[in-house]
């Protein structure tokens, strides 16, 4: 995993969790690796 990454995926899940979508967030992460 990037050091970019980190970033990314602290904001992707702030944003997913806002919207009730951590499931779907993780999910996307798991695919991103």
């Amino acid at each position: 995993m990037k050091h970019w990454d980190s970033i990314t995926w602290n904001s992707m899940i702030s944003g997913h969790a806002f919207c009730g979508n951590s499931e779907r967030a993780l999910e996307f992460f798991m695919q991103m690796q």
